[in-house]
Order: structure tokens, then sequence, then C-alpha cells
């Protein structure tokens, strides 16, 4: 699985946001789906690859039937990992 993003994403909150899913798994069954979020203005590369504007991340705990969802445009990230929660069940 791959996809072009922001490298200071990638390297920062994506990162902690991956560290958490591993402690969380340390206690509980998840399920972690990433989706990529595409427009009409989604920049086109000349190698024909697209650039996401964004990425949504959906985690499913099994065993005590919790959900969490991220929200992340593909930039440089200016808010705290907490701020990107948009969903929690």
């Amino acid at each position: 699985n791959s996809a072009l993003q922001n490298f200071s994403l990638n390297r920062g909150i994506w990162k902690e946001l991956e560290g958490k899913e591993r402690s969380w798994a340390q206690t509980d069954s998840i399920v972690v789906k990433c989706e990529m979020i595409f427009s009409k203005s989604s920049i086109k590369l000349k190698s024909g690859a697209t650039v996401p504007d964004g990425f949504r991340k959906t985690i499913y705990f099994v065993f005590s039937k919790k959900q969490m969802i991220y929200y992340f445009n593909n930039s440089s990230p200016t808010k705290s990992l907490e701020s990107h929660l948009i969903s929690q069940k």
C-alpha cells in the first residue's frame, strides 16, 4: 500500500497515530481502514499519479465495540492529533 502523502504529515501526526494503534492493539483487537480522498481539483502529476486531497482513517475496536475516525488534509499538519478526530462511537 502506498499513497502520495505529505512528508510532514507522514513523519508527524500520522506516525503518532500509528504508534497509538500499536498500543491499542495490545489490549484490544483492532481493524484499521485507510481511505484516500480525491476531488475534481486533486493534483495530477506528469507521471499520471493523482495526489490525494486527504486521508480518512477508521479504527475499529473489535472487543470493546468502539470506532474512531480521523481525517487529515494532505499537507503539513498545524493542529494536534486529537483535533483530527472527527467521530468517536
